[in-house]
């Protein structure tokens, strides 16, 4: 059964190597003193675990439990030490979840694993950057090559699925090969003919397709999850966030973020995002889209930098700003958020990344 965090439900079937370590993953945050789960917890829920391929490859390297524990210590710190019944997922951890999540659906395997929780621990960290903090700045500080260790990771997804007693998995399906022609050694004399043999080529798996109920919701956290990779160390992204507006009236927005310097009070109640984001349900009206446009106008006059209205029907984004007029863009544009941070892009293909409807 997926379980439930504050920031959604956590995707997929796990085997059982994977629930353990998410439970020891929820237990070092405990240790540490934080409320909540990150990534570096479970880059330590997997090390912990210790009977995986990616646990073995995470040993090979030189990592294990103790110095990495040393390393968040020492990098991220202690938490207050007052712990609640729940531990929710941090944005970034949440990403990296779904990140491996998506990739055992692409490989068509039946369970998600330890090999896919550290691949989207990975991957998070690649995609955040020089931004990236959590288990990637853990990483990097054991000198380990954030993109070596990716294709590591990927290689263990081609390996034989590990048989263990009690192991709630299926046997993954066979890799996809290619024919590839290869021209075998021959004597000078003797004309060498090509002789087809199989070689172990991946083939790229096609895109999911993206049922019509879901396009909206799908692209709300696409929106989320671009945001967090290159803002989410200067302020706070969420998503269906209610913000008060004058008079005690309240909007919801689907997506938002808030710049660190917006968030000085948390017991003042949720501030004005410096963006706002909302985006249209399939078959929206022309009436829908001038009321959703009004709500972000709202935003806007009240302070706002900037907001975007998303349709995903077309793959537009009309971005709106307090200082100039509208501007549209399409898939698969560059989105301009110099109102958040200079020079600041976020590609079209981010946010809609799922299979179009039919």
């Amino acid at each position: 059964m997926p379980e439930t965090t504050v920031f959604g439900t956590l995707s997929g079937d796990l085997t059982e190597q994977a629930r353990r370590a998410l439970d020891l993953a929820r237990d070092e945050a405990r240790g540490l003193g934080y409320q909540f789960v990150s990534t570096e917890h479970l880059l330590l829920g997997v090390l912990g675990e210790g009977t995986s391929e990616a646990a073995a490859l995470l040993a090979e390297l030189g990592l294990d439990s103790v110095s990495v524990r040393r390393a968040t210590e020492r990098l991220i710190g202690r938490g207050s030490g007052v712990v609640g019944p729940q531990m929710p997922f941090t944005p970034r951890a949440r990403y990296a979840w779904e990140i491996g999540f998506v990739e055992s659906e692409e490989r068509r395997s039946p369970y998600m694993g330890v090999e896919h929780i550290l691949f989207g621990v990975v991957r998070e960290g690649l995609m955040a950057g020089s931004r990236g903090g959590g288990a990637s700045s853990v990483l990097r500080s054991f000198r380990l090559d954030l993109r070596d260790l990716e294709k590591r990771v990927v290689a263990l997804f081609t390996a034989p699925a590990p048989t263990e007693a009690g192991l709630a998995v299926a046997e993954l399906p066979p890799s996809p090969v290619v024919a590839a022609t290869v021209a075998p050694p021959q004597p000078a004399a003797v004309a060498a003919a090509p002789v087809a043999v199989l070689a172990e080529v991946p083939v790229p798996p096609a895109p999911l397709p993206c049922p019509s109920g879901l396009v909206a919701a799908v692209v709300r956290a696409r929106c989320a999850a671009a945001l967090i990779a290159r803002l989410g160390e200067r302020g706070l992204v969420a998503c269906g966030a209610t913000v008060g507006v004058a008079d005690g009236d309240s909007l919801t927005l689907d997506v938002v973020y808030f710049a660190g310097a917006r968030l000085v009070d948390p017991a003042a109640g949720t501030p004005l995002p410096d963006l706002a984001v909302l985006v249209t349900e399939p078959g929206a009206d022309a009436a829908r889209t001038m009321l959703l446009t009004a709500k972000l106008q709202i935003c806007l006059a009240l302070g706002s930098r900037a907001a975007l209205l998303v349709d995903p029907a077309d793959r537009t984004v009309r971005l709106m700003a307090a200082d100039g007029p509208p501007r549209s863009f399409a898939h698969p544009d560059l989105l301009p958020l110099d109102a958040l941070q200079s020079g600041l892009a976020v590609p079209l293909a981010e946010i809609f990344g799922c299979a179009p409807v039919q």
